[in-house]
């Protein structure tokens, strides 16, 4: 007999969970931009380190946290301007907003089925994320593109050609200004990495119910190392809250949590 799955509903858990101040979604939004221009000033001086380290703050703060609340729409702006940050703030790492946006959506109701791209190499095995990885972003564009309505095709086209766009200019300019060709092969390396730190380690397969699709993660080393966005379970169940308040969601989720037997990983 299957066990019966019952969770709080998010008015139980808290509204406040829901909401934003306005000094925190600023920040959200300011943080990508920062980084950004934290690699082209650091990389204009030949302050390699530090670039470089631009890049990996960029690579997180977008794809696992701004970004990522833009495609829920959790910071609750306009619609137009959430997909105008959306766009902008995907391309600053040369990807397609809106094809993740396709994506994600996609994953969170299909998971772990066949036809969810984005989860996809959780049915892989461990050798083969390292071809996926450098593929990844192409796989998920390419699908999006082919199962987006028309409004959110059109935002992928044009976020497509100025990728396009952006590897002329850096060619062209190569001579001149190397590291804009640079900045191009890092966040494409960088990318490389999302198949396996953002499916094949958090998920499950396992078809029963969300609760157990994902591991719970727990422990001040891995809250601290992943600045407390270590709580996938959690928005999985519960996506419509904005990462700033997954951890307070994770707090007050506990306790029913311990109901079940879940793969809890502590660090």
């Amino acid at each position: 007999m299957e066990q019966e799955i019952i969770l709080p509903s998010i008015k139980v858990l808290g509204k406040d969970l829901l909401y934003l101040t306005k000094a925190q979604k600023v920040w959200t939004i300011t943080k990508p931009f920062l980084c950004c221009f934290g690699y082209f000033y650091f990389a204009s001086n030949e302050l390699w380190i530090l670039a470089i380290l631009s890049v990996v703050i960029l690579m997180f703060v977008t794809y696992v946290s701004t970004s990522h609340d833009l495609v829920h729409g959790t910071l609750k702006l306009h619609p137009g301007v959430n997909r105008f940050f959306l766009s902008i703030i995907e391309m600053l790492t040369l990807r397609s907003g809106h094809a993740f946006k396709v994506c994600h959506i996609n994953h969170h109701r299909n998971f772990p089925k066949e036809n969810d791209i984005e989860g996809a190499s959780i049915h892989m095995k461990p050798y083969e994320l390292i071809l996926e990885g450098i593929i990844y972003l192409y796989k998920l564009f390419f699908w999006a593109r082919k199962h987006s309505k028309t409004k959110d095709r059109i935002w992928i086209h044009a976020e497509g050609t100025l990728f396009l766009i952006y590897i002329v200019i850096a060619i062209l300019l190569y001579q001149h200004y190397p590291f804009l060709l640079y900045y191009f092969l890092l966040v494409q390396m960088g990318s490389w990495l999302y198949p396996l730190f953002t499916v094949y380690i958090p998920h499950k397969v396992n078809y029963t119910h969300p609760i157990f699709q994902t591991k719970l993660f727990r422990g001040p080393i891995i809250s601290f190392f992943f600045a407390h966005h270590n709580y996938h379970l959690e928005h999985h169940l519960y996506p419509m809250v904005p990462h700033q308040n997954w951890r307070k969601l994770g707090k007050r989720l506990l306790p029913y949590l311990k109901n079940y037997n879940l793969e809890t990983i502590k660090l």
